[in-house]
């Protein structure tokens, strides 16, 4: 009867584990409508394509050849030991290795599951496999395993990294052995003859040796020293398996520039240099006499972009320019002294001489965020008739500053301590003062507004469109 009752329990309890485990792995997609798709299973996975073990069984005498075959039909890569936050961590680095192609990088199996056999990746993350040489049980951990060139086919198009321990390890591990799915093969070098290249101080190249990590870790262009293959990874990943990359996402020259706006006195936007000839121009109105500050950095502890940081005036000459050479991230803070439009460039490069102990802009790509704020100078002062009685603009909280336009009349009504009004060439636009503040005649299509609100303090930018 105990037992019977143990059987019972059991079979209620280990769904209950089953579901626990699943919920560990959250639902994460960095491209969700792309073509291709790589899928990164951490719950374990059954191994019952013999590709892999023909391969390796060419290596081995006849008998243990066949007795390889015949014994190691039915394994399975072990589920991974990671959790919630450090599955979320892989998922992260692998992302940004693979975010500037048109792929998906997923945790979903459903979408795995429905997705065109010839159009995806297996890529497994466990912590072991068994298999049977021998007549004995030859496990393998802490490595990796891939079907080279085995993308398109879905009997071949799988790989896998055991390892636990350290996530960032095994996000570099799976990159390098989805990229052998892709057709990439590695980096070593001739002499010395090895056949992994361990990289100079703060870099190495993916298919590079894998477990060693390093500060910045790139796609490569066998530009080092003595390389044992010329090989342009991003190209045979393009190339070999009709591959796209992402498209451009924000204009490649400062004449064409994408205007941000201030929300309160800051402005955030997200983008990625996907190839070696992109740059990301921005523009925004900055008001006279205020301390400017940018700041642009890729993802923490796993971003492959070296970012250089270009400000330019109105007038578009080069004001200041931001490379730290020992960090990836870059930021400018400078005196704003003549109101109007500045511009803002991203640019992804390279540090030191890549044949001997740096790296080029090749694989200086990647996720980057772009933050912008400004305060008011310090030296800045403000008279008692500027505290003019005006208000926040409307829906920026209880208060609400009203905009009102009669022909070629503009009436600004509200509560503010701060107020300023310019044309979009950076012009100081005059208007009455009083209890109503009054523009007398509009001679332009656009203006921009800058005010501080009465219930926050925050210096607000907003540019208001008179057509």
């Amino acid at each position: 009867m105990k037992k019977q009752s143990l059987k019972i329990l059991l079979a209620l309890i280990c769904p209950l584990i089953n579901n626990a485990q699943n919920k560990l792995i959250p639902l994460l997609n960095s491209n969700k409508n792309a073509p291709v798709l790589i899928y990164l299973d951490f719950d374990g996975e059954p191994l019952t394509d013999t590709t892999f073990f023909d391969n390796l069984g060419k290596a081995l005498p006849e008998k243990e050849e066949k007795e390889l075959k015949i014994k190691n039909k039915n394994l399975s890569v072990s589920p991974s030991s990671f959790n919630t936050n450090q599955i979320k961590q892989i998922w992260e680095r692998v992302k940004e290795d693979y975010c500037i192609f048109n792929i998906n990088v997923t945790t979903d199996r459903k979408l795995f599951d429905k997705h065109p056999d010839n159009k995806k990746v297996l890529a497994m993350i466990g912590t072991e496999v068994n298999l049977f040489i021998g007549g004995k049980p030859f496990p393998l951990f802490e490595s990796g395993r891939a079907s080279i060139d085995g993308y398109g086919n879905i009997r071949s198009s799988y790989c896998w990294s055991l390892y636990k321990g350290d996530p960032i390890l095994a996000a570099t591990s799976i990159t390098h052995e989805i990229g052998h799915v892709f057709g990439l093969l590695h980096n070593g070098t001739i002499n010395p003859d090895r056949e992994y290249f361990k990289g100079f101080a703060n870099y190495k190249p993916i298919m590079g040796r894998g477990i060693n990590i390093k500060r910045v870790m790139q796609w490569g262009n066998s530009e080092y020293d003595n390389a044992n293959r010329q090989q342009d990874d991003i190209n045979v990943i393009l190339k070999n398996n009709n591959i796209k990359l992402i498209k451009d996402d924000y204009p490649n020259t400062l004449s064409s520039a994408l205007e941000l706006f201030f929300e309160s006195d800051k402005a955030e936007i997200k983008g990625i240099i996907h190839q070696r000839n992109d740059f990301d121009f921005f523009k925004i109105f900055v008001p006279e006499n205020v301390i400017l500050n940018i700041e642009a950095s890729g993802p923490k502890k796993y971003g492959n972009l070296d970012i250089q940081l270009d400000l330019f005036k109105s007038n578009k000459e080069l004001m200041e320019s931001a490379d730290p050479k020992d960090k990836h991230s870059a930021n400018i803070t400078t005196k704003i002294e003549t109101a109007g439009y500045y511009y803002v460039k991203i640019d992804g490069v390279g540090k030191g001489n890549p044949a001997v102990n740096g790296y080029s802009d090749y694989g200086s790509l990647g996720q980057y965020t772009l933050k912008i704020d400004f305060r008011m100078n310090e030296e800045m002062t403000l008279s008692s008739n500027t505290h003019m009685p005006l208000k926040s603009l409307q829906n920026e909280g209880k208060d609400v500053l009203t905009i009102h336009r009669e022909e070629k009349e503009l009436t600004i009504k509200g509560k503010t301590n701060y107020i300023k009004l310019y044309d979009l060439s950076g012009k100081r636009i005059g208007f009455s003062k009083g209890q109503l503040l009054h523009l007398d005649t509009i001679n332009a299509d656009a203006y921009i507004l800058v005010y501080e609100t009465s219930t926050t303090n925050k210096v607000m930018i907003k540019k208001i469109l008179l057509k």
